[in-house]
């Protein structure tokens, strides 16, 4: 089992744990199927830009593999404009260990 400190991602000056649930529907809700994912995504991506990439991705995924969905739906049309996003695994005790733990870094490193 891993610790919280070790969920964390590094960059060079940044020290994350981003995770969503994102959840999006097909255009006029026909009950075809949903998209559902869970990610990891840098703070340097917004939330939106990323759930964009994937919608227009996988659209076109779809209609390649399933060319007869074109007349379904208008063509690159498949995902319906909104979504929904929420951040996984909430703890507000972790997000208050963590900025105790930089804080004690920040001052040793300024000692």
């Amino acid at each position: 089992m891993k610790t919280h400190m070790e969920n964390i991602r590094t960059t060079a000056h940044t020290s994350w744990n981003c995770k969503y649930h994102i959840v999006f529907a097909p255009k006029f809700r026909r009950k075809v199927f949903y998209g559902e994912r869970r990610l990891e995504i840098p703070p340097k991506y917004a939330v939106s830009s990323v759930v964009g990439f994937l919608k227009g991705k996988s659209s076109l995924q779809l209609y390649e593999r399933f060319p007869e969905l074109k007349f379904k739906y208008r063509n690159r049309e498949f995902w319906c404009r909104g979504y929904y996003v929420d951040t996984a695994g909430k703890n507000a005790a972790k997000i208050v260990n963590y900025i105790k733990h930089w804080l004690d870094e920040d001052y040793l490193g300024n000692s």
